[in-house]
């Protein structure tokens, strides 16, 4: 991916300025390629599915939680729910101290729209995900309440 559409994918999700969503269509110039950036309404459909299921209203940035610097996080629900983008894809990190159940793990590709579930991880510490795809990336996780012991 070319460094100027990463860079403002990377800004959708801001740890600096708490603005959780930024999608410009259109200042009447770009610095650098469009690829991706022409064709919003696929673009805003693939947020909208993320916004249909979630509680935006309720989730906060919170950059320290994973090594990107960019997530959106809902820690003080009973099921906490994180949303990360890795701009660069690869190997990174997300901090699941705080959350002591499973969490759900889904993938979404930037570029196709496509999600693909991966495998469960549990919390209690810090969790290193590698997409399955090359690229940007963007993480959800849903994190389950734990099972009370019998």
């Amino acid at each position: 991916m070319d460094w100027g559409l990463q860079n403002r994918l990377a800004r959708m999700i801001s740890p600096r300025s708490h603005n959780t969503v930024m999608l410009a269509v259109d200042h009447g110039y770009f610095m650098g390629p469009t690829r991706r950036l022409e064709n919003a309404r696929a673009t805003m459909g693939y947020i909208r599915r993320y916004a249909e299921r979630m509680d935006l209203a309720g989730m906060t940035p919170q950059g320290t939680l994973s090594s990107t610097g960019h997530a959106l996080a809902s820690a003080s629900s009973a099921h906490p729910e994180i949303l990360v983008y890795a701009p660069s894809g690869g190997t990174f990190t997300v901090d699941l101290s705080k959350s002591s159940g499973r969490a759900d793990v889904e993938w979404m590709n930037p570029t196709t729209g496509g999600r693909s579930r991966g495998a469960d991880v549990s919390g209690g510490g810090t969790r290193s995900f590698t997409p399955p795809f090359e690229g940007d990336a963007v993480l959800y996780l849903n994190v389950q309440a734990p099972r009370a012991e019998r």
